[in-house]
This record gives C-alpha cells, structure tokens and sequence, in this order.
C-alpha cells in the first residue's frame, strides 16, 4: 500500500510539473514573434540613430570638402594672378615664375583630385 501511495504521489508531481512546463513551452511557442519583433524594434532603432549620424558626419565631411575646395581655387587665383604680373613685368621665364607655375599645377591637381 505505501508503494501504491508513493507512485501515485510521484505520478500526480510529475504530472503537474510537465503540465507546467507544457503550458510554458506552448506560451512561448504560440509567441515566437513577440521577442523576434522586440528585437527586431531594438535593431532597428540603432540602425536609425546610426543612420542619422552617419549622415550628419557625411554631410560635414561634404561641406569641408566644399570649403577646402573654395579655399584652393581662390588660391590658384592668386598665384595666376602673380604670374601674370610677373609676365607683365617681362619676368615670366624666371625662376621665381618658375615655382609659381609649379604650385598652380599641384593645386589644379588636387582640386581635379577632389572633384572625383
């Protein structure tokens, strides 16, 4: 008798503790989407906040390129202009022209290098 009571007290434990981790797997299982979707939420969110940094940074970084560029063309104005005083001046094949022609050249190459 004391074996048919303890079976049956180990079968009605047992039988509560699948019947509760059945009912926590079928509530998990029947809700798959709902961590997915939190999930899901989070990721997105940091993609957005990433995004719109991202953006900020290009857009400085545009108009830095804007400003370097402005600042290197009204410099190869100045120096053409000096070279066309010192043509002017019948000095055009000297050395001081020389060097002028040279720095106009590095800069019309670094402009034509940030326009690509």
């Amino acid at each position: 008798m004391k074996k048919l009571l303890v079976l049956s007290t180990a079968l009605f434990l047992s039988t509560t503790a699948v019947a509760g981790l059945t009912d926590v797997y079928n509530a998990v299982n029947s809700n798959p989407g709902t961590s997915a979707t939190k999930v899901d939420q989070k990721a997105a969110e940091i993609k957005n906040k990433l995004d719109a940094k991202l953006g900020g940074i290009q857009d400085k970084i545009a108009a830095q390129k804007d400003e370097s560029n402005t600042k290197q063309e009204a410099l190869k104005a100045q120096l053409e202009e000096k070279l066309a005083e010192l043509k002017k001046n019948g000095e055009g094949d000297s050395s001081k022209a020389a060097d002028i022609k040279a720095e106009i050249e590095s800069i019309q190459k670094l402009i034509d290098a940030a326009k690509k």
